[in-house]
């Protein structure tokens, strides 16, 4: 089956900030994260179901090498991107967001 994909923009603006953060600390840190979330997207896409399920239907993905998770849902063949999320705060800032049940 092939999925397809869309990344909320709240995610989207997620992943632009933490890159902007880690290119502050070391100049190419932040193209290194974009591209773990790319590997991370890409590993979702081929098999979405490989990831438990943490919050009614929500996904998580971690990244390799980087703090953080893909915080996402499948709708037939279709992967929403909810958010980018510091794998050590708190799940409450993306559990208010819409999803569907």
């Amino acid at each position: 089956m092939i999925f397809t994909y869309r990344v909320l923009s709240a995610a989207t603006d997620e992943i632009l900030a933490a890159a902007i953060w880690y290119e502050d600390k070391r100049q190419g840190l932040g193209d290194e994260l974009i591209l773990s979330f790319e590997a991370a997207l890409n590993n979702i896409l081929r098999n979405p179901f490989a990831f438990q399920i943490r919050y009614k239907n929500i996904r998580l993905s971690n990244l390799p090498r980087f703090p953080y998770q893909v915080v996402y849902y499948v709708e037939e063949t279709l992967i929403t991107v909810i958010s980018f999320h510091p794998s050590k705060r708190n799940p409450q800032r993306w559990k208010r967001r819409k999803v569907k049940n």
